[in-house]
């Protein structure tokens, strides 16, 4: 099982080498990630090392060492959701009912059959830096002549926000709090919708060369939460 982590430092993804085995994209690398009578496995985002006190996500009485963030890209016209448990280090167990949906195929799903695989490291965000992000999700986005205001701006462009993974738990998703009717069949609130904790963003584009949605990218979130009745995860996408 996994539990989120007290108080967890907001972060971002740098893709360099550092202290931990993370990693950007690559191949699948568990059991479970293809949907039953299906042949297309998950997209793998991320894989995090828990052992890293940045990653907001632990395990809770298990030896499971890895956080694999899968998302459906091929599954729901490219804006698929999906609910998985965590098992182990080479298994997860998709919840939901990502089997009753088509592959997405075609020229207009152009869509890798995996992400180049990146080292990454999670960088922390220092106070001011954390506070521009936070009073540009929930302040109006204008940013006017006000000096803290412009100065928040930089901040922002400095650490290229529109092109960024952010870790932690102080999100404001796209369309508001996310709720999720929860599809494990093991949990008490079955079929019951589920406040879920957001601790993962990814903007559509994340490098000059990464992005998601080809030329929609730069218009869909996707966000990583995790379960507060049975701590599993469920990853969705919203538009701006």
């Amino acid at each position: 099982m996994i539990k989120s982590r007290y108080d967890p430092w907001p972060s971002i993804v740098r893709f360099t080498k550092g202290d931990y085995e993370h990693r950007f994209g690559g191949p699948s690398c568990h059991d479970g990630v293809v949907p039953k009578k299906h042949k297309v496995p998950m997209h793998l985002m991320m894989l995090l090392d828990m052992n890293d006190p940045l990653v907001p996500i632990e395990p809770d009485e298990s030896d499971v060492r890895f956080l694999p963030l899968y998302y459906p890209l091929r599954y729901g016209f490219g804006g698929g959701e999906v609910q998985y448990s965590v098992d182990s280090d080479d298994k997860i167990t998709i919840l939901s009912a990502l089997h009753k949906e088509d592959v997405d195929e075609g020229e207009d799903y152009p869509y890798p059959d995996q992400f180049p695989e990146l080292p990454a490291s999670l960088v922390p965000l220092s106070y001011v830096q954390h506070r521009a992000i936070v009073a540009s999700e929930h302040g109006s986005n204008h940013f006017n002549e006000d000096p803290e205001s412009k100065a928040d701006f930089q901040l922002l462009k400095d650490l290229d926000y529109w092109k960024l993974v952010r870790f932690g738990d102080s999100f404001s998703p796209v369309q508001g709090g996310i709720q999720w009717p929860c599809q494990n069949k093991r949990c008490e609130w079955r079929d019951k919708p589920v406040r879920v904790d957001v601790f993962a963003s990814f903007t559509g584009v994340l490098t000059d060369d990464i992005s998601i949605w080809g030329e929609y990218g730069d218009s869909v979130e996707i966000y990583f939460c995790l379960m507060s009745c049975c701590k599993t995860i469920t990853a969705v996408n919203r538009c701006t």
